[in-house]
């Protein structure tokens, strides 16, 4: 999990298992050359005892002579108990990856022991999880670029952390609403554990792990597989992931929702939120070659043209920027060079655009799509409207508003970056300067 030398931000809450943490990487600390840095996060949800909870661990870094920093947050208004730990657990990880950045930390650690990997696994077959679910917590993950999670006491028993806290006199604190049985872990391990050993199986939690063994690595074989295949067939871009259908449909099924989950993570930054019946759906639109359907988080799939995309629902739209002439504009994923010239080179394709200079009011302008647009596209006669323009094009409904559209001082539209400039700026042979627009990725 480590390397020596490595800096390591430790989640401590002060409760048993991160105490034991801190003070076994305190102990190695010498050893392997291991640079401390405790957090401690004070949720505010148990009043005076979540300030003893910060005292504590603040007193016991000092002991252990290791730096301390303590984050506030007040999480006691933010509604029903679920949403609570939710949201809790989602604003741990985000402090944790900025302190790591902060201290140029490699890795984050957390104290999840044996006992949590049988709760999750529990927990996690009661809601209906799959497979990669029900392999439990991983002992290593990436957190953010460049820092990784690491659970150094993922194998390690409640009771054998509590040995290791009474040999050593360590004290640690006990979090009162572990015992409340509002939360469906609490129940799991207050109720349900002790009458599965008393009723059906006193070894549950050997055969429990046996079981995590076997699916950690089975699952650890088959991601690796699916991370195979979807690299091989993705297709990314600004804001979304797609593939061709009948690639797709050529998958095993067990492959096929492996991939399909990789894509939403590449756009969504992860799958929280979604549940069995949102991947039904994606695999329903799949088979129906056509459609779309919303996902959690901002979050929707759409088949089109033969191709499924996942993509954000806002798009990428872009507000009005000055256009540089000369120079470069940085239009949402595109960049328009614009360069004054007289003469025109050969046709370089649609990503290249020669305007009239006399034929526009300056200066000119960038931005997405607008409801009134319209135009006359070149070689056309007439105004037509760009929306339908687009959908001539086949052009995805949720690409149109990160297509660059170039005014002119007047609003006229002058180009459709990538696709059309209007007839009336074409240039002809009385033109005398021209501006040369080109539309860059990146």
């Amino acid at each position: 999990m480590l390397v020596h030398g490595a800096t390591v931000v430790v989640g401590v809450s002060g409760g048993p298992d991160s105490t034991a943490l801190l003070a076994a990487l305190s102990l190695l600390s010498k050893e392997y050359g291991l640079r401390l840095r405790a957090v401690h996060i004070n949720y505010h949800l148990r009043g005076a005892e979540s300030d003893a909870d910060q005292k504590y661990a603040e007193n016991l870094c000092g002991k252990l002579k290791v730096q301390f920093e303590a984050v506030h947050a007040d999480f006691s208004k933010r509604g029903k108990a679920g949403s609570i730990q939710d949201a809790a657990r989602n604003f741990r990880y985000m402090v944790f990856s900025v302190k790591a950045a902060e201290a140029k930390a490699g890795y984050v650690a957390v104290a999840h022991n044996r006992n949590d990997q049988v709760e999750t696994m529990l927990m996690r077959f009661l809601r209906g999880s799959g497979t990669e679910g029900l392999a439990g917590i991983p002992p290593v993950r990436l957190l953010a670029p460049g820092i990784k999670i690491i659970r150094p006491l993922i194998n390690i028993s409640r009771a054998e952390i509590n040995k290791f806290l009474s040999e050593r006199k360590l004290r640690a604190r006990n979090d009162s609403s572990n015992e409340k049985k509002l939360y469906l872990r609490n129940r799991i391990r207050l109720k349900l554990l002790p009458q599965i050993k008393r009723e059906y199986n006193p070894g549950f939690d050997e055969a429990a792990i046996h079981l995590l063994s076997i699916l950690n690595e089975e699952n650890s074989f088959l991601s690796a597989e699916a991370e195979k295949v979807f690299s091989r067939l993705k297709l990314l871009d600004s804001g979304s992931c797609s593939f061709k259908c009948g690639e797709l449909k050529a998958l095993h099924p067990a492959m096929l929702g492996r991939v399909l989950r990789a894509g939403i993570e590449k756009v969504k930054g992860d799958l929280i939120g979604l549940e069995y019946r949102h991947f039904e759906a994606v695999s329903k639109l799949l088979s129906a070659g056509s459609g779309k359907t919303d996902l959690p988080g901002n979050l929707a799939a759409q088949v089109h043209s033969g191709r499924m995309y996942f993509r954000l629902k806002n798009g990428t739209k872009q507000e009005s920027l000055p256009l540089a002439l000369p120079g470069t504009t940085k239009a949402g994923k595109f960049r328009i060079q614009a360069v004054l010239g007289k003469k025109p080179g050969g046709f370089k394709g649609p990503c290249h655009a020669y305007i009239d200079l006399l034929k526009v009011e300056l200066p000119l302008s960038v931005r997405s799509r607008r409801q009134a647009d319209r135009f006359t596209p070149l070689g056309m006669t007439g105004k037509k409207k760009l929306q339908d323009f687009f959908v001539d094009l086949k052009l995805p409904e949720f690409e149109r508003d990160s297509v660059p559209v170039v005014v002119d001082n007047s609003g006229k539209l002058v180009w459709v970056a990538g696709h059309r400039i209007d007839d009336a700026v074409k240039i002809t042979k009385s033109t005398g300067k021209i501006i040369h627009l080109t539309c860059l990725k990146g």
